[in-house]
């Protein structure tokens, strides 16, 4: 089933599942390779300097919004510490932001926690596999008749 990942404020939708790129436990995020036209990325550069301890700390990155509501959803890291040279120019949505609504199901869900997300494309690959599994079977079952 596909996701559409919404503005937690407006539930503008802002991503979707096929440009998912990966969580980010240490962040609370995750990660997509593409946004959708309802995102706005700031022109201001900031580097985060709050806490030595936060994940992301020293790093440089501009702030993606919602072109809607103009809530702060996520960032796009410019520089970054070796740990997240992968999120390095791609879109990252903090969970508490964004709702999630799995197309085909009755309303959103608000992912707690990476493992959440990380989770369900999990068993969306599985699904895939098995689906592709499926067919292989019926092909060779319809051979053998």
């Amino acid at each position: 089933s596909t996701q559409s990942t919404g503005c937690k404020n407006c539930r503008t939708i802002v991503a979707d599942s096929s440009t998912f790129f990966c969580t980010n436990a240490p962040l609370n995020s995750f990660t997509l390779s593409e946004i959708s036209e309802n995102l706005g990325i700031s022109q201001n550069y900031v580097t985060r300097m709050t806490r030595q301890n936060d994940a992301d700390f020293g790093c440089t990155y501009q702030r993606l919004f919602c072109l809607n509501c103009k809530m702060v959803i996520g960032a796009v890291y410019k520089t970054t510490a070796s740990n997240l040279d992968h999120i390095r120019d791609k879109y990252t949505i903090y969970q508490k932001a964004v709702s999630i609504y799995v197309i085909g199901t009755t309303g959103f869900y608000y992912p707690g926690t990476p493992e959440v997300t990380n989770n369900l494309v999990e068993i969306h690959k599985m699904k895939a596999f098995l689906v592709y599994m499926d067919k292989r079977l019926e092909a060779i079952e319809n051979k053998l008749k």
